[in-house]
């Protein structure tokens, strides 16, 4: 009984070393596989020269806006994450007021009615742009929501980030991109 017990425990331990094997093996890959946001050098021109139309009418985009900086949230109403940095960039705007640092909710792939549904729902205290195709993304190859992009006065992406992005990170970014002018 006691060398049955002896092998039955030493066979569950190497299966139990066998499974932790094979999940910390998927575990590094899945972190191996996950994709980085793309350098701020390789991206498409398309980020800072759209133009867009506005939820309230006009049209707008990153060269209405040179000489500021400029904070862009790509989202969509199914989003759950993109609601979450909207609320964060929403402190943010409020931080920022009259600051020099204009924020942009851009809708990526969504029509009108969808938009507007979503806005009546959860409020954003900046433009929402419309992209109903998805153009900006697709063309500049981000493919993940939310995205957030900083443009510094100059017009240009000082900074990227795709996935939730905390408060304390766009702040940085923010302060990196004022110094464009003055650094």
């Amino acid at each position: 009984m006691t060398r049955r017990l002896a092998i039955g425990l030493l066979a569950g331990l190497a299966a139990l070393g066998a499974l932790f094997v094979v999940v910390l093996g998927f575990l590094a890959w899945n972190l191996a596989t996950v994709p980085e946001p793309p350098e701020v050098a390789g991206l498409d021109p398309i980020l800072t020269s759209f133009q867009l139309d506005t939820l309230e009418g006009g049209s707008l985009g990153p060269p209405d806006l040179r000489g500021e900086v400029v904070v862009i949230d790509v989202w969509a109403s199914w989003c759950k994450p993109c609601d979450v940095q909207a609320r964060i960039l929403e402190k943010l705007h409020a931080e920022y007021a009259d600051q020099g640092v204009t924020f942009l909710a851009l809708n990526s792939g969504e029509d009108l009615e969808t938009v507007q549904k979503h806005v009546d729902e959860k409020p954003f205290g900046y433009p929402v742009l419309l992209d109903p195709e998805a153009e900006v993304m697709q063309t500049a190859e981000l493919y993940a929501l939310p995205t957030l992009l900083v443009l510094n006065p100059l017009g240009e992406v000082s900074y990227i980030s795709v996935g939730l992005t905390g408060a304390s990170v766009v702040r940085n970014a923010i302060e990196e991109a004022r110094g464009t002018l003055s650094g």
